[in-house]
């Protein structure tokens, strides 16, 4: 495991770091993903080593592995982008903990981005996000809050 980790670190991560630029594609609700500072990973040749050493960490309860294995899938190029697999990723990454994983698997609910939306659950994981102190998701409940009151 501290083999993996080394590894891991090697591929030059920074974990969890938000920016507002990433909104996600949607006519009018603009949900913002977390992402890390750094997604050298994505365009380079070194994606499918990514996705292995982060799918090993993952399966083995490291949440900030499932966050950047459900990024890779989430926002890589058309290679290797699996909504799906993104989506699992996320789960497995909320559910270890990962306020960043609980906030992008709200982002893939609330927007229907690849999957069928389900706003009432994206308010669920954007709300246990915000409880572990992932601030974009405080934005972003309020922002499917203040949606859901509208309708």
């Amino acid at each position: 495991m501290k083999r993996l980790l080394m590894i891991l670190m090697l591929l030059s991560f920074a974990t969890g770091t938000a920016t507002a630029d990433n909104a996600a594609p949607t006519s009018d609700l603009h949900l913002i993903r977390t992402t890390p500072a750094e997604k050298e990973v994505w365009y380079s040749n070194l994606v499918t080593k990514a996705i292995l050493f982060y799918g090993s960490a993952c399966d083995s309860g490291e949440s900030q592995a499932c966050f950047n294995l459900g990024m890779i899938y989430d926002t890589g190029d058309m290679t290797v982008q699996d909504k799906t697999k993104a989506a699992q990723a996320y789960r497995l990454g909320c559910s270890k903990g990962s306020a960043a994983a609980c906030n992008n698997l709200g982002v893939l609910y609330g927007t229907g981005d690849g999957m069928k939306a389900d706003l009432p659950l994206a308010s669920g994981y954007f709300d246990q996000a915000c409880q572990l102190k992932e601030e974009i998701a405080c934005t972003n409940q309020k922002m499917l809050s203040d949606r859901l009151i509208a309708r």
